[in-house]
């Protein structure tokens, strides 16, 4: 099978770290479905939507993106659901609209700092060309959270911030507790070279222990319980990255 089952109507597509391609989520309920992120390029939102087929899964017609970065974000050009972003995501969305995609352009925003090696070398793996890459805004902005009725299945959009990027949101599905949480716990990796700002962590531990979640996904990791996030993930990046 394509995609792993977390319990029934919700699974994943898994994370690919050749080209850097991220976990992908798919929620049904009984009147539509949602899926968070868009996958880093039109190939990769198409292999999530071959997996929904398979599973007779009802076509999503929702997609919550929990950031900008490109990995995240472009293959929303390929998603014919409506796609959800906050605001700041947005406004960088926007601003990557008018990027030029050349490798003369690439390179420049290399030297500039716009761009950073790591994410440019899986582009150039992903992409056979990468002046195919064509970035688009969402359908919909908001600010806050956002609440979203699948029927039967309530997910949750909650603008967080964090060390990785100050847009992060994660979906939350509060009956199932299962916290779908973007890249939010990396560290920063255009602004401190994956290191971490020690407020922006501790103020994204206080917010998540206010989340009633048991399962935690994060897009470049194995599922893990909420024992394994706090006392594994957080207590390392504390007692390492912060010391």
């Amino acid at each position: 099978m394509i995609l792993k089952k977390l319990t029934d109507g919700v699974y994943y597509l898994p994370y690919d770290e050749e080209t850097d391609r991220p976990n992908l989520v798919y929620i049904e309920g009984e009147k539509r479905a949602m899926i968070v992120d868009a996958g880093n390029s039109p190939a990769h939102h198409r292999l999530l939507l071959e997996g929904v087929q398979e599973i007779g899964g009802k076509a999503p017609s929702l997609c919550a993106i929990t950031h900008w970065h490109w990995d995240h974000t472009f293959g929303m050009c390929a998603c014919d659901a409506l796609t959800i972003a906050h605001r700041m995501t947005q406004a960088k969305l926007l601003e990557m609209e008018n990027w030029a995609w050349d490798h003369a352009s690439m390179r420049g925003r290399l030297k500039t700092g716009e761009e950073i090696l790591f994410c440019h070398h899986h582009m150039l793996v992903e992409y056979d060309d990468p002046e195919t890459i064509h970035v688009v805004r969402a359908d919909l902005a908001f600010d806050g959270e956002m609440s979203i009725d699948l029927g039967g299945r309530t997910a949750k959009l909650l603008h967080i911030g964090g060390p990785h990027s100050d847009d992060s949101t994660v979906v939350y599905l509060p009956m199932e507790k299962m916290l779908f949480a973007g890249d939010i716990h990396s560290g920063d990796y255009y602004g401190l070279n994956g290191g971490y700002d020690c407020a922006k962590t501790h103020l994204l531990r206080e917010k998540l222990e206010k989340i009633d979640f048991e399962l935690y996904l994060h897009s470049h990791l194995d599922p893990m319980t909420r024992s394994d996030f706090f006392d594994g993930e957080m207590r390392a990046i504390e007692e390492g990255e912060l010391a």
